[in-house]
């Protein structure tokens, strides 16, 4: 940073600290709008997600139990996007050390209380799913939905033994992260007619991807697709590419049924239909929800979950499906 704009951003640092949070805000708005080059745009936009991270930690004790992403939609406009930023960074931290601890804690036992406070769903999955991709190992693994595609794997993971294909719809907008091997790769398709043979993956991990099969996949900017089938033909393709004794880890959103357009929220009886291409294979589940934090419970989501007052897309319960493919299985 040049010293000319070196000082022009403490300057700005210091006219923030006498306004309130919104305010401050609208003014890094403003400055980053008359910015005369790329230089003083870019650190103003570094500015910006230090003061989210500062507003994370003085808002957040005011939002109690809350999860901090319903609390954030609540907040002036300018704010939300920074904030949510924050939240996602405070996340992935956690999920990260979550990993360099072997995957632990991850307990949700009513004796240590709830993990993950405030923290979104991700906080649950990631490590359930990284553990199961084990990607310190040799194999082929499937990334269902491309969830793993992300700069925080790759900083956990650096150089896997597994090669992980990426696979998502036809022009989805995500991010291509550059490899420096081919350990990292990106296919596209629909997961009710996947282009791959039969037994392709060792292991297969489909994070918060299942629920928007057969939905309304604009959102994501994916182009329309042919393929027939909800999200259990889904189900079934994966355990097709799947070898003799291959693994699948999947997670949806569980609790009340809901559809909400672009996802759904699944319940007991929604949950045993969408699995059941998996029946004649080895499979159990796991269950998290949130209530003040995540914790591990039962196939039967608690009250305060199924009453939550969250907004639509907040999600307070999880299901983690394990299956292990049967030799001779379909």
């Amino acid at each position: 940073m040049t010293p000319i704009v070196h000082a022009a951003i403490d300057g700005l640092r210091a006219a923030l600290e006498s306004l309130e949070w919104p305010e401050r805000f609208e003014r890094i708005a403003k400055a980053r709008k008359v910015a005369a080059d790329d230089e003083t745009r870019d650190a103003i936009l570094a500015l910006r997600g230090e003061l989210a991270g500062r507003a994370l930690v003085e808002l957040g004790p005011g939002w109690g139990t809350r999860p901090f992403k319903d609390a954030i939609l609540e907040l002036p406009k300018r704010m939300r996007g920074p904030l949510s930023r924050a939240a996602k960074d405070l996340r992935d931290r956690r999920i990260a050390a979550v990993m360099a601890m072997g995957g632990l804690p991850l307990h949700g036992s009513a004796e240590r209380g709830p993990f993950a406070v405030g923290l979104d769903e991700r906080a649950v999955e990631m490590p359930l799913a990284l553990a199961s991709a084990r990607l310190d190992q040799p194999g082929e693994v499937l990334d269902a939905g491309s969830a793993l595609n992300l700069p925080l794997v790759r900083a956990i993971c650096a150089h896997p033994r597994a090669r992980l294909t990426h696979f998502t719809l036809p022009g989805s907008e995500e991010p291509v992260i550059p490899s420096e091997d081919d350990r990292f790769v990106y296919a596209f398709g629909d997961l009710r007619a996947m282009p791959f043979p039969d037994g392709a993956f060792a292991r297969a991990v489909c994070v918060s991807t299942l629920e928007h099969v057969a939905m309304d996949a604009t959102r994501f900017g994916a182009a329309p697709t042919t393929a027939a089938g909800g999200a259990d033909a889904a189900v079934a393709e994966i355990i097709r590419v799947l070898e003799p004794k291959g693994t699948l880890l999947a997670t949806v959103p569980y609790g009340r049924a809901a559809e909400r357009g672009w996802f759904r929220v699944l319940d007991r009886d929604g949950l045993r239909q969408l699995f059941e291409p998996a029946a004649a294979h080895e499979l159990t589940a796991r269950f998290f929800y949130y209530d003040g934090g995540w914790a591990e419970g039962t196939d039967t989501p608690p009250a305060s979950v199924v009453a939550s007052p969250y907004c639509d897309d907040v999600i307070t319960g999880v299901a983690i499906v394990h299956v292990i493919k049967r030799r001779g299985g379909a």
